[in-house]
């Protein structure tokens, strides 16, 4: 038995899903939406795992940038990423963070001193604007500078790369 072409199962598989209207996908009772969202979901997962082993096999093997395929060009992009060293590592900013502010908050510049108040207040302050403020995951260069902190500490960062699709028709 001889295998189809994935490229032409593909196009199948999208001509026949396209050519059926979404208010058909969105009737029917509960149990069919289900079955149908479940159905769904699964060739999703299935599509998406697809498409980055295919993503990752370009990235690989791409000699250019820039690469002709019939039908569109392809374009490999480098794309920077990062994510936190641990779990913990957004509280460690976010305290670090505090205790930075807070203690040049509190500093006395004529004594060198750190007034206990003004560095109470300054950690106040920051504790509710941390609870206000739902997530941030870097630190501008002017306020890591001035304040000490360094975002590597709290971040791993990674290049990777990313192939698009420029396709030259709308199959």
């Amino acid at each position: 038995m001889t295998m189809p072409d994935s490229a032409t199962v593909a196009l199948a598989a999208l001509a026949e899903l396209a050519g059926i209207p979404e208010d058909d996908w969105c009737d029917g009772t509960i149990a069919d939406l289900g079955l149908r969202f479940h159905r769904l979901e699964a060739l999703d997962r299935l599509v998406h795992s697809l498409l980055s082993a295919i993503d990752q096999t370009l990235v690989d093997s791409m000699d250019e940038d820039i690469a002709a395929f019939p039908g569109g060009r392809l374009h490999r992009t480098e794309k920077e990423s990062s994510a936190w060293k641990t779990k913990e590592s957004a509280k460690h900013l976010r305290d670090d963070l505090t205790r930075a502010v807070a203690d040049n908050i509190a500093l006395d510049v004529a004594t060198g001193d750190l007034d206990p108040m003004k560095r109470n207040v300054a950690r106040a302050t920051m504790a509710l604007a941390l609870e206000a403020i739902p997530s941030f995951s870097s630190l501008n260069k002017a306020g890591r500078e001035r304040l000490g902190l360094h975002i590597g500490d709290y971040r791993d960062f990674a290049t990777h790369y990313k192939v698009t699709v420029e396709a030259l028709d709308d199959e």
